[in-house]
């Protein structure tokens, strides 16, 4: 903080030094504007004698340079300092002579000669002149007397001053009776002619330099008088002002601290005597009531840092609340380790820690989470799977949801023998424990160390341990219940994938390998196999595996008569071995490189019987729950579903299949039956329907529908068993009432077939084989793509086959007869598109 005395003797040397500054502003201002001042008039009292000089004049008049000797000698003695840059004297036609300093660096041809003196003949009467001769001048008055121009070339300033010559004047009788009347500035009428003029260059440097000492020495060392007897002045005035306000300020700072018989000595009846005064009374007053509050203030103050402590301890378990809302299940255990440093921390302990019940039995907790302070070992890996019953005092007091202080492990009963040896193993010296209670039973319990120190916990200690610790518990509890959850819809997601691969695949193995995975993802187990029953041998076959280290070793397992897939078939129920490693068995000794443990077999049943055997295998020891149990079960159960709905899928495919077979063996006799009752077309059927099937793709049918082609074509003249054999093996023509007779084959063939559903999609060909393009078939007289495309293909093949062979009114035509024959009623009787495509593919 700035003193009252430096702000004073600050602002007083920013007055002085600002006064000071002004001063040598305007002295140096002055200055300098005389010197250059007295600079012109040097150069011009020069320029004017030389050009009122008589031998200058005559020299100009004659153009001689000689007479201007005398003259420049006398005018250099003005120059004492050696200022003259150059000088000129010209004519106005030509430069007579010229002269420049040694000290100049420009060439004297590259400065300008006066212009502006154009007027050669100028009015006397214009010419100012005084009493005082030549020194009294005032050229500024006119600028045709003088030019004063600044130059600055090459780093060099001067001044260049430019005066005109006239003729010497002829005085007149005027001008006599004024000089001897002793008039000024009467003028005269006479004309003078201008003879040229006279030029002069000085240098400022002598001139600044003059400045520059004058500041130096004169302005500068004045300045620094003024500044420090300013400082002086300030200086004392201040301090008669200032040091009795300290004085007084020195003794108020020791009033504050408390020192209340400390007063201020009055030296004065002014304002500052009067306040000094004012000060003593106030510290009568406060010395008294100063007594009465101490004791006040020591009685609220234990008080105060009672409830200080409180707001902190809610503060604590506020924020340790806050940072495990929301906290995700995995981020759980980090939190609780978070929260324990933080108690640790705040009740200066060495050691903080969580112990929860490890088993479902609630026989063994472990020490889950800890937090150490620096230089104190942890514990937590020593103590794992402690059996609760070996600490009966520690847990009767627990189980009665009681905390339990230790203030010094050396005092604890004789009961707690136990308890007092496990603390002093890890050199405890006071503990305090509380129970984290959910659904009103015991979970575990939140406990603090002192190791260094024997240690006193207070109530409000305890109280916040029971807060964080039933924050604790509720936030394990909800990481349980979401984990559950997610166990929960894992395991259905599971399901629905072996669902969706039953439904999707009719590929048993292909739903094994799927069931496999899952069942050794979600049981988190190492291996698992299913074995099937072969109905006839009665034994069990490997169907699939996942996860032996050897096939062969789970083969010859399988192998054996008697092995423990063998007895859960028998016994129908899941076979439980804990420990492979103590059995004796021989189909244990098989599986002795594959380091197994645990074994669960599991019967697969559906509609009462074993379908076969799901086994699963792990290396390490298990610790299931009921959920575990009934996913193995439900596991079991979908696997037998899958077997049993994939054995009904074969066998229905079978049945289908043999079906189909039966239904074409039957239409294959029905067609021979046909061709044996007219010799003459024999094999006629089977010609067409190859002819057909090789055509009809061609023409854009799919695959899946020639089966239909087929057999329309092969029952094509089914209906000609309604045909009398009178009409159907006449060796002669058809009489117009035998053709009325013979067109209805087509009808009787759609009345046999149309009743049998299998048939209906075969019905084209039989029904629609004698429609002709132009609509002049029968029976229903369809024309272009109304008949059905299949029909149509097989019109072209039937006539073809038809005019090849021999029939009972006429004898087979030759090939070329007959493709003459189709190529006359293609666009009648034929498909163009098809006659084309037939005899591309035919020819």
């Amino acid at each position: 903080m700035i003193s009252i005395r430096t702000k004073l003797i600050l602002f007083m040397c920013l007055l002085i030094m600002i006064i000071d500054a002004l001063s040598c502003l305007f002295l140096f201002v002055h200055v300098k504007r005389e010197q250059e001042d007295a600079f012109k008039k040097l150069g011009m009292s020069i320029v004017t004698i030389l050009a009122e000089d008589n031998e200058v004049k005559l020299a100009l008049s004659h153009a001689q340079p000689a007479f201007l000797d005398a003259p420049i000698k006398r005018i250099m003695t003005f120059d004492r300092n050696d200022e003259r840059g150059y000088w000129r004297i010209s004519s106005p036609q030509e430069v007579i002579v010229e002269e420049k300093a040694s000290w100049l660096n420009i060439d004297i041809k590259e400065i300008p000669v006066v212009k502006e003196f154009k007027n050669t003949d100028v009015p006397y009467t214009k010419r100012r002149w005084t009493s005082g001769g030549i020194n009294a001048l005032e050229p500024s008055q006119n600028p045709d007397l003088i030019l004063i121009n600044r130059m600055i070339s090459e780093g060099n300033e001067f001044y260049d001053f430019s005066v005109p010559v006239y003729e010497r004047q002829i005085f007149s009788e005027e001008a006599f009776a004024t000089e001897i009347l002793n008039e000024d500035k009467i003028a005269a009428e006479a004309k003078q002619r201008m003879l040229g003029y006279v030029q002069l260059g000085l240098s400022t440097h002598k001139l600044n330099k003059k400045i520059h000492d004058f500041v130096l020495h004169n302005i500068l060392p004045m300045s620094l008088s003024i500044i420090l007897g300013g400082l002086c002045i300030a200086f004392f005035l201040t301090r008669y002002i200032v040091l009795p306000l300290r004085r007084m300020a020195s003794i108020t700072l020791d009033i504050a601290r408390g020192n209340l018989t400390h007063t201020i000595v009055v030296r004065s009846k002014d304002e500052i005597g009067q306040l000094s005064a004012n000060f003593n009374q106030m510290t009568k007053s406060l010395e008294k009531s100063y007594t009465e509050l101490k004791q006040e203030v020591a009685e609220h103050k234990q008080t105060e840092k009672l409830l200080q402590y409180r707001v902190k301890i809610e503060e604590l378990v506020a924020g340790i609340s806050a940072n495990f809302i929301n906290l995700a299940p995995h981020e759980v255990d980090a939190g609780i380790n978070r929260a324990l440093k933080a108690i640790g921390e705040f009740t200066n302990v060495d050691r903080s820690y969580v112990f929860l019940y490890s088993d479902n039995e609630k026989k063994n907790m472990d020490n889950t989470h800890e937090w150490c302070a620096e230089g104190i070992a942890p514990q937590i890996e020593n103590l794992k799977g402690l059996p609760v019953d070996n600490f009966p005092w520690a847990l009767k007091e627990l189980l009665q949801f009681e905390s339990i202080h230790v203030p010094r492990v050396a005092d604890m009963p004789d009961i707690a023998l136990a308890e007092k040896e496990l603390q002093e193993s890890q050199g405890v010296q006071s503990f305090v424990i509380v129970p984290m209670i959910y659904g009103g039973s015991l979970c575990g319990f939140l406990g603090l160390d002192s190791v260094r120190v024997e240690k006193t916990w207070t109530e409000e200690d305890i109280a916040m341990l029971k807060m964080v610790g039933e924050i604790f518990v509720n936030t394990l509890e909800r990481k349980r219940a979401e984990e559950r959850v997610k166990h929960h819809v894992k395991r259905l997601t599971t399901l629905h994938t072996i669902d969706k691969a039953i439904i999707g695949s009719l590929d048993l193995q292909v739903i094994l390998r799927v069931l496999l995975e899952q069942v050794t993802t979600q049981l988190g187990v190492d291996a698992a196999n299913v074995l099937l029953l072969n109905r006839h041998t009665q034994k069990l076959e490997c169907a699939a595996t996942l996860g032996f280290r050897s096939n062969a070793a789970i083969s010859l397992y399988v192998c054996l008569k008697e092995n423990y897939a063998r007895r859960t078939m028998l016994e129908r129920r899941i076979v439980y071995i804990s420990n492979l490693s103590e059995t004796d068995a021989p189909c244990v000794k098989l599986l002795e490189g594959e380091e197994f443990v645990v074994y669960y077999g599991i019967p697969l049943i559906a509609k009462g019987e074993v379908k076969g055997v799901l086994e699963i295998f792990n290396r390490t020891h298990l610790n299931p729950d009921r959920g575990w149990f009934g996913f193995l079960e439900t596991m079991g159960a979908m696997a037998a579903m899958a077997i049993d709905n994939t054995s009904l899928f074969e066998g229905t495919q079978r049945s289908h299949a043999e079906l189909t077979l039966a239904y074409d063996t039957t239409i294959e006799g029905w067609s021979r039956a046909l061709d044996m009752r007219n010799k003459e077309t024999k094999e006629h059927s089977h010609r067409v329907t190859e002819m057909t099937l090789k055509l009809a793709p061609a023409l854009g049918i799919k695959e899946d529908e020639l089966v239909h082609i087929r057999r329309g074509a092969l029952l094509h003249d089914i209906g000609k068993m309604g045909i009398p054999d009178t009409i159907l093996l006449k060796p002669g023509k058809l009489t117009e009432e035998e053709w009325q007779i013979m067109r209805m084959h087509p009808v009787y063939a759609y009345q046999l077939l149309s009743p049998i559903i299998y048939l209906h999609k075969a019905l084209d060909i039989p029904y629609c084989h004698h429609e002709n393009w132009d609509g002049s078939g029968y029976p229903k007289g369809l024309s272009g793509e109304q008949i059905p495309l299949a029909a149509r293909i097989f019109s072209v093949v039937d006539v073809w086959d038809a005019l090849l062979s021999d029939r009972p009114y006429r004898s087979a035509l030759t090939e070329d007869k007959t493709i003459e024959h189709i190529q006359l009623n293609t666009g009648k009787q034929f498909d163009p598109t098809i006659v084309k495509t037939f005899f591309r593919i035919y020819q």
